[in-house]
């Protein structure tokens, strides 16, 4: 026992305990006490903490070269363990991402005693690259560098990601990451592959935790076994929050909307109507301020269309104007100016009433405007220094043929940062304002939806820029993984439609070999990635194997126990993962999409659903192994 520690010991070798006799060799005796430090340091796994041993690479290197120069048979490994925490229920059920938290912690870059150093200074630690360590034969043996040095503790910060139920030991000294997916047709196959990996590394007296693992959470959002490795959501963001707007009235708020106004080159870019004063058919908002007005207004804009033999057309035309603002509430008050049927001038191809809501009878039965008269009715009331907000705002000045430069559009107002996807209405309407809107199973109301714009507006103007939506989508992180300080590119073996989704989507340094059986030939050039000695071992190599039949379980096995028995016990990292059935659901769940489909004759049945629940839940529940060194061995 250490302290309240739960220590595992390695029995040494005999020969180490005459370290300090004439088999010491060059070593001086400051070396030789800081040896014996180091040694104790290897030896002891505390698995009250989550990790123990060598955490600073600096050690590493350190204890590499004082067994170099020292005279020892066979000394001890500097190797990875992987152990249940003191306190954890051994066999319990872990998550997908608790195993994404362990392997992102061991790909990024090792500690050195520099920065370590920097980190205990400084309160956190840098996960930058590792800078070049000063040689650690230097001076600052013996107790002037114990003095100086951080102690293993200060640099366990770095690995506060990996999960409660885990004790890491010697993580410094992992070299290399080997995964290996393993996508089984049945359970009782992966079951018995699970249980061959298991036996093939107790024979072999290796270090190995297996545990159970949900690869998903409950619901229909299935997740294969790389969605729940490789995807992370983005990091919080630690930026302090933007003080809130006070607005005391109307025309405060109006000046302050004007802030959020399109450019003159954002509304080209966006495809906005631009330069079509002088067309026929078209009108621009007059640029004189009306007599009735002494200030601009503020208005919404939203219209439904159709589908016509010339192209889209208008066929409800609502405008909303804000008439006033609370300001000791902060609210805004608006009412509808305007909110009318148009008849179409062409022939209707496609009412689009799913959407829409407009029906043949609808327009028939009006009252309803014509787009002239609508027309007339914007010159007369909005004039071009008056702010007009909309979602996605472009389409509706197209089909009601009107030119106005004075808008706010939330679809971009709102946008995702640098990139060109812009979120729905419908979205933000939920996310930002709590308000349900556009229901699937009805068509859309421009009431509801001009006034969800404007309210979103709105609320960026009092709230600043906090009023966003966060990102949290995750993200593919293999760039990110393999980036390494050696230069040695990662590898990815396996099918092509995976290797495509998920390894080369991005343009990345990694060799991609496709393999779509365990049988193929291309299966076995894991191996030579993987094999310790090689020049071509790599920081991190990725495989992908299916199995369907007896036939790729042996061929799976056979290339599995080769990995194991080839890799390097003192500085590699294999992760094992299991998962069943995943492909048979996927498709299942495509499947049912087509029959659900109002123009399938065939139906979905109840009994059909009840054996995909089943498949889902049978896909979620998989196994993981993590495989480390030579097992260690308890003293007495």
């Amino acid at each position: 026992m250490e302290g309240n520690s739960v220590v595992v010991s390695v029995l040494g070798n005999p020969s180490i305990e005459g370290m300090e006799d004439s088999k010491g060799g060059g070593l001086s005796k400051e070396e030789k006490g800081r040896y014996k430090k180091l040694r104790k340091r290897l030896h002891n796994v505390a698995t009250h903490q989550h990790v123990s041993g060598f955490i600073l690479v600096d050690d590493c290197r350190e204890w590499d070269e004082l067994v170099r120069r020292s005279s020892l048979d066979s000394p001890p490994v500097a190797a990875p363990q992987f152990l249940w925490r003191r306190g954890s229920v051994k066999d319990r059920w872990t998550e997908g991402s608790h195993h994404r938290d362990v392997l992102f912690s061991l790909l990024l870059p090792s500690l050195t005693t520099n920065e370590a150093r920097t980190a205990t200074t400084s309160g956190e630690l840098s996960q930058t690259s590792t800078q070049q360590a000063s040689s650690v034969m230097a001076s600052g043996a013996g107790k002037k560098r114990a003095r100086q040095e951080p102690s293993p503790k200060d640099a366990m910060s770095k690995f506060k990601a990996i999960p409660s139920w885990l004790s890491f030991h010697n993580p410094a000294s992992v070299a290399s990451v080997v995964v290996v997916e393993l996508h089984c047709s049945a359970q009782d196959q992966m079951q018995s592959m699970l249980n061959k990996v298991k036996e093939h590394l107790a024979s072999a007296d290796r270090s190995f935790l297996a545990t159970p693992t949900r690869w998903f959470s409950g619901g229909h959002q299935v997740k294969c076994i790389s969605d729940a490795l490789l995807f992370a959501s983005p990091k919080p963001d630690k930026q302090k929050q933007s003080k809130s707007t006070k607005i005391d009235s109307l025309a405060q708020l109006v000046d302050k909307m004007r802030t959020f106004v399109l450019s003159s080159d954002e509304l080209l870019k966006a495809n906005y109507p631009v330069g079509k004063e002088n067309d026929d058919d078209w009108v621009s908002s007059p640029k004189t301020i009306n007599s009735e007005a002494t200030s601009p207004k503020l208005f919404a804009l939203d219209c439904e269309m159709v589908e016509t033999t010339v192209g889209r057309a208008l066929a409800r035309f609502t405008l909303v104007e804000a008439v006033g603002f609370d300001a000791s509430q902060q609210k805004l008050t608006t009412q509808v100016v305007l909110d009318t049927l148009v008849q179409p001038q062409h022939r209707v191809t496609d009412y689009l009433t799913q959407y829409s809501g407009i029906t043949p009878d609808l327009l028939e039965q009006g009252p309803t405007m014509t787009l002239s008269k609508v027309q007339e009715y914007i010159i007369t009331h909005v004039t071009g220094h008056d702010v007009l907000v909309g979602h996605s705002l472009e389409n509706d000045l197209q089909v009601c043929l009107w030119v106005h430069d004075c808008c706010v559009d939330t679809a971009l107002l709102f946008s995702h940062t640098n990139t060109s996807f812009k979120y729905s209405l419908r979205h933000l309407s939920r996310v930002l304002l709590k308000r349900d809107i556009q229901d699937p199973y009805h068509p859309h109301c421009s009431e509801e939806d001009a006034k969800a714009a404007i309210d979103l507006a709105v609320g960026r103007a009092l709230k600043g820029d906090d009023f966003v939506l966060k990102d949290t989508r995750s993200s593919n992180q293999w760039r990110m993984l393999i980036q390494s300080e050696s230069g040695n590119a990662a590898v990815a073996v396996g099918p092509n439609s995976w290797l495509q989704k998920y390894i080369t989507s991005h343009p990345n340094a990694a060799h991609a070999l496709s393999c779509d059986k365990c049988t193929d030939p291309n299966s076995k050039a894991l191996f030579s990635f993987v094999t310790s000695g090689t020049k071509r071992r790599s920081r991190l190599a990725w495989a992908q194997f299916h199995v369907d039949n007896q036939e790729d379980e042996d061929a799976c096995t056979s290339i599995l126990q080769q990995v194991l028995d080839g890799v390097s016990v003192s500085d590699t990292v294999v992760l094992v993962a299991f998962q069943c059935l995943y492909e048979h659901v996927r498709k299942e769940q495509q499947r049912r999409r087509v029959l659900r489909d109002k123009s399938t004759t065939l139906d979905w049945t109840d009994a059909d659903e009840l054996a995909l629940v089943d498949c889902m839940g049978k896909s979620r529940l998989g196994h993981t192994v993590w495989v480390g060194g030579t097992k260690l061995t308890s003293k007495d």
